[in-house]
């Protein structure tokens, strides 16, 4: 698998609805908290991936395993909200407590 992806409007320059190339979700559920260069970057990249699964291109599930996977590794407080803010979100219109 490659281990490079693509993220349009990079420093956010413009306005648009990104949806990303398969090998791109693939690396950035894998590797989202490891893009170092610029919070705003991995905020971004965190809100086209919600994006995704609202867009029903990643399974809900799916990102769950990704912030469970990538969260220990953020160290923004901003981001962090952001990220706990989506995830309950994704969390209360996605899952019942049957699923658990």
């Amino acid at each position: 698998m490659p281990s490079f992806a693509v993220l349009p409007n990079i420093n956010l320059k413009g306005y648009g609805r990104i949806i990303l190339n398969e090998i791109s979700i693939s690396v950035f559920l894998q590797s989202v908290s490891k893009i170092s260069d610029d919070p705003c970057n991995r905020i971004y990249i965190w809100r086209t991936l919600v994006d995704h699964v609202q867009m029903g291109i990643i399974r809900p599930e799916i990102f769950i395993k990704c912030v469970v996977k990538n969260l220990p590794g953020e160290n923004t407080e901003f981001a962090l909200q952001i990220i706990l803010d989506k995830t309950f979100r994704i969390l209360g219109s996605y899952f019942t407590l049957e699923q658990g």
